[in-house]
């Protein structure tokens, strides 16, 4: 009789294990896809912040070209105007 009592304490015991393991298992997963989500979102920040950088390089690749010109103050207000009549 003992024998069968220990045998079902060790079942226990395995259950208890296995549920353990089990909410391990999906504590470890849950952070994973936290983990994967976080570097995702970094990794959008980052394209954003190149295609950012690229945009601002040009940009003032565009001034300097100007400025290499050397224009006067209303010829740059005309082009301003120019320009902003043009992307309306």
């Amino acid at each position: 009789m003992p024998d069968v009592y220990i045998s079902r304490a060790g079942m226990e015991t395995k259950r208890l294990d296995e549920k353990f393991t089990q909410t391990e298992l999906s504590t470890l997963k849950d952070d994973l896809v936290k983990v994967e989500q976080a570097s995702q979102m970094k990794d959008d920040r980052i394209r954003h912040l190149e295609e950012s950088m690229r945009l601002l390089q040009q940009n003032l690749d565009a001034v300097t070209q100007a400025l290499s010109l050397k224009p006067t103050i209303p010829e740059i207000e005309t082009a301003l105007r120019r320009k902003s009549s043009q992307t309306k």
